[in-house]
């Protein structure tokens, strides 16, 4: 949950910015997860974000959560990190942004 909490704050914040020079929409998209190796995690975000009546995190699907087709977990986790060290996790600034996207990349790359 705290995965699909941090990519909405992202998309809010995203789309509340007036300058987005220099970054690109696509970094903050939820990719969902590997059906192959994080198989419980795709399907409890499924269960989660699909289930009849449910309204949260709608902004992250457009009626299915997709296979990422690549281990995501580690991403999100590092993600996640960068997250929680914001003064204001749901007020971000566009450099929180950046730090969280940044923290996509692996640290030995």
């Amino acid at each position: 949950m705290d995965i699909l909490d941090m990519h909405r704050a992202l998309r809010f914040a995203y789309n509340g910015l007036d300058e987005k020079s220099g970054m690109n929409e696509r970094e903050i998209e939820f990719l969902g997860f590997d059906g192959n190796n994080e198989g419980r995690y795709l399907s409890y975000t499924q269960y989660l974000c699909l289930e009849e009546g449910e309204e949260r995190w709608q902004e992250l699907h457009s009626g299915e959560i997709a296979n990422s087709h690549g281990p995501m977990l580690d991403v999100y986790r590092r993600m996640l990190e960068e997250w929680r060290s914001c003064a204001d996790r749901h007020r971000l600034t566009k450099q929180d942004i950046a730090r969280i996207i940044s923290a996509r990349v692996h640290p030995s790359r």
